[in-house]
């Protein structure tokens, strides 16, 4: 699901928006820092963090942005 967001994000306007790699950010999935700062350790103006899970036999996407 990862790359798949990823390869989204990535096509909507390459000119203008860039997206870092999955392998740039797996370091930081299990890790207790704050995303501001995994922001700025990655050099990135916007952070985009998703939880997924299950409700109703459907897949709901909880999206969060920071700047």
């Amino acid at each position: 699901m990862t790359e798949e967001m990823i390869a989204r994000l990535g096509s909507l306007d390459p000119q203008h928006l860039g997206v870092i790699a999955r392998t740039s950010v797996m370091q930081y999935k299990h890790n207790k820092e704050p995303l501001d700062q995994i922001g700025r350790e990655l050099g990135v103006q916007y952070a985009l963090e998703a939880a997924f899970g299950v409700t109703r036999a459907d897949y709901e996407s909880l999206p969060n942005s920071y700047r």
